[in-house]
């Protein structure tokens, strides 16, 4: 199960905060301790429709119609969105691609600009306000 008891009490301490702040435990902290800058912690995996709807009112870097557009894009299309590992060179949140699936049809012109306004809201990581 873990490797060493750093890695524990990582992982341990990982999924502690990850369900204090509603995401799911299902996903999996990747990390480096090297000293150096790649340094970092980052998540992998997929949030369900169900994390998403639990997660968007709670992320203070959306604004109030944001979240609630995102929130209703999310619940009528079923959306997930996989996070994974785009660089095995660093760990940290910048090095992790989102990708959403879940719109019924991406041939429409409505579902296109959904996808995009999706998108450009998807940088969970992002330190804006």
């Amino acid at each position: 199960m873990y490797r060493t008891f750093t890695d524990a009490l990582i992982r341990t301490r990982a999924k502690t905060i990850l369900r204090q702040h509603l995401w799911p435990e299902t996903l999996e902290p990747e990390y480096a301790l090297q000293h150096c800058q790649g340094d970092g912690v980052m998540f992998t995996g997929v949030l369900t429709t169900e994390d998403l709807l639990r997660i968007l009112p709670h992320m203070h870097t959306l604004t109030v119609t944001m979240s609630r557009t995102l929130q209703r894009i999310v619940s009528e299309h079923g959306v997930t969105v996989r996070l994974s590992r785009n660089t095995w060179r660093y760990s940290h949140s910048g090095c992790a691609t989102l990708s959403v699936d879940g719109f019924r049809s991406m041939k429409s012109a409505m579902s296109q600009a959904r996808r995009a306004a999706l998108l450009r809201c998807a940088p969970l990581h992002s330190g804006r306000s």
